[in-house]
């Protein structure tokens, strides 16, 4: 009997001030927790997020090192091809003013210095052409783990 009165009468008292601080400060727990793990998820999504742009610096960097390899020599081909044309040019125009019996060996050594500078050149444009870098890639296949995260409180 008496513990149904003690249980009747703990109903009709309201709750003590320390009950109520402590409801509070459970209620507030709880409010810190979900933050917590919302926040958690928040980081993993951003650690994935840096890992693919590491991933993807990386991949440019090799790149960008293929390009500027590709594009030195090239750039060296070029000047050589250049050179060779230029020469061949100068001597066929020379040789005219030599003596006839050297005329055709010094015409056909300038012959083949420009036939080697137009081949240069050629390969080099035909190499160019078929370089992968600097083609547009496809767009990447993965996605983000949270594309929209949810709205803030």
């Amino acid at each position: 009997m008496r513990l149904a009165e003690g249980a009747r009468e703990s109903r009709s008292k309201p709750p003590s001030a320390t009950e109520r601080y402590e409801a509070r400060v459970d209620s507030h727990i709880e409010e810190l927790r979900r933050d917590k793990a919302r926040l958690e998820q928040e980081v993993d999504r951003l650690r994935a997020d840096a890992r693919s742009l590491v991933d993807q610096v990386a991949r440019q960097g090799r790149d960008l090192t293929r390009l500027e390899t590709a594009h030195t020599a090239a750039s060296y081909f070029n000047w050589l091809s250049s050179v060779l044309i230029v020469i061949g040019g100068v001597v066929v125009s020379y040789a005219t003013f030599l003596h006839p019996a050297s005329q055709m060996t010094i015409a056909t050594a300038a012959l083949v210095g420009l036939f080697i500078g137009v081949g240069v050149q050629g390969y080099n444009s035909w190499m160019g052409t078929r370089l992968e870098i600097g083609k547009s890639q496809p767009p990447a296949t993965e996605t983000r783990p949270h594309p929209n995260p949810p709205p803030s409180r």
